[in-house]
């Protein structure tokens, strides 16, 4: 725990109030900007030259009952196309950008 989140960090301090605090804040801050500087941070950390990017977008499942949750800044569940061939469940869709040469994610948002 101490190399992966510091000193004096115990598994005690990790519980439902801590997790949900920190994606109220990761919420707040906006997902899409944090995961971006993460992302250009790693590219210079790496000394990655970005010629090119590719764009590609996938989908996925959700289970559940999300009435309620219609808020225009959240992720939107939409019914449609579904790999599993299970049109009629939520699916949620991501969008990434990826640098040329690690095929790191440079980019991410999920539509809303």
């Amino acid at each position: 725990m101490d190399k992966l989140l510091g000193e004096g960090i115990t598994a005690e301090h990790i519980n439902d109030y801590v997790l949900g605090w920190s994606l109220d804040k990761f919420f707040d801050y906006d997902v899409s900007d944090l995961y971006m500087g993460l992302a250009d941070k790693m590219v210079n950390h790496l000394g990655l030259t970005v010629k090119s990017q590719h764009l590609d977008s996938t989908s996925f499942h959700t289970d559940g009952s999300y009435e309620g949750y219609e808020d225009k800044n959240c992720i939107q569940l939409i019914k449609g196309y579904s790999r599993d061939h299970r049109p009629e469940l939520n699916q949620a869709v991501l969008n990434l950008i990826v640098e040329n040469q690690a095929n790191i994610p440079i980019y991410m948002k999920p539509n809303h």
